[in-house]
């Protein structure tokens, strides 16, 4: 893997060169990296990454909607360049996403923003939505919301051991993957998201190593339950699921109008898997343009109609379109 700060496609190097205010807060004792794009008079957008990721997955999205809004996206602790903890707990993860909403200034507004999650990030994004409903004006989940495929949760290994350590960069860029496996993702994506998430360190065992807590996983405290959250939150909720999803149930949509109000709506990206943004860029953004074009304020949605079918087809109109 070489450097794809230039690399890629024409909408992807257009993306990348709208560079993000890059800055740190204070979120519940620890030093949290954030990343900023757009006019701070602008609506808010903010964007929570799943587990073992960081705040550079959004740095190839964020920018397709900062001319409408402020959009802020952070590494949670133990992840990106954020500080670790001792412990970790979904409510702390909840605490701390608001903390760094405040300090972000998206709370400085007449509105809250528009909280975007995926996988991982759902869970804490779902219990502010329950607990401090005032820091998000609606909520979209990203391929996330407590209904695991078979044996996902089962087939988990909560590792205690710390990160394994590389002697090379080029090394640790050879053993990068997703969990689970990307499908098909573009290799410009991968290998931009791959550099961004290793660390040189030294001390007795120089080397590189992954940017995130290995063993957080065995001190997370994993409650309160997603589906409790998902039943009881009052805040508009959409959903976006990867069509070929490995995390997700096959009756996840089905389950999902069981537990929300009618017209909840439900996109589904064609192709992608549990990391759509990753797989398909544009048609994931695509996706999210049909979905603010009319929800949650303007939502209005006829029998057997949702405005989102033509953006996850990948027809609707892109942003940076690409070339």
């Amino acid at each position: 893997m070489t450097s794809t700060a230039a690399g890629g496609p024409a909408w992807f190097r257009d993306a990348l060169a709208c560079t993000p205010e890059r800055g740190t807060v204070q979120a519940e004792g620890a030093t949290i990296e954030t990343l900023a794009w757009g006019d701070p008079a602008k609506p808010g957008l903010f964007l929570l990454h799943g587990g073992a990721a960081h705040a550079d997955w959004w740095s190839f999205i964020a920018p397709m909607f900062a001319d409408r809004y402020r959009v802020v996206a952070f590494s949670w602790s133990g992840m990106g360049r954020s500080d670790w903890r001792e412990l970790y707990s979904i409510h702390g993860f909840a605490r701390e996403a608001v903390a760094v909403a405040r300090a972000t200034g998206l709370l400085d507004g007449p509105v809250p923003p528009i909280w975007m999650a995926h996988s991982f990030g759902g869970h804490p994004s779902l219990v502010a939505a329950v607990e401090m409903p005032e820091a998000l004006s609606a909520l979209i989940l990203i391929d996330t919301g407590g209904f695991p495929a078979p044996g996902v949760v089962e087939n988990f290994v909560y590792s205690t051991r710390a990160s394994p350590v590389f002697a090379t960069r080029e090394e640790a860029l050879a053993r990068f993957r997703f969990v689970p496996p990307d499908r098909d993702a573009p290799a410009f994506v991968r290998d931009y998201v791959a550099e961004r998430s290793i660390a040189e360190q030294g001390g007795d065992r120089p080397g590189w190593r992954w940017r995130f807590d290995f063993s957080m996983w065995s001190r997370l405290d994993r409650e309160p339950d997603m589906l409790e959250l998902l039943a009881t939150a009052d805040v508009p909720i959409a959903f976006i699921l990867g069509g070929e999803t490995q995390i997700m149930a096959d009756d996840a949509a089905d389950r999902i109008r069981e537990l929300r109000p009618r017209f909840t709506p439900i996109a589904t990206v064609p192709d992608a898997g549990h990391h759509v943004m990753i797989d398909h860029p544009l048609a994931f953004v695509a996706a999210v343009n049909g979905l603010l074009s009319a929800w949650p304020e303007k939502m209005t949605v006829g029998p057997g109609a949702s405005p989102l079918s033509v953006a996850a087809s990948g027809k609707y109109p892109d942003p940076i379109a690409a070339k």
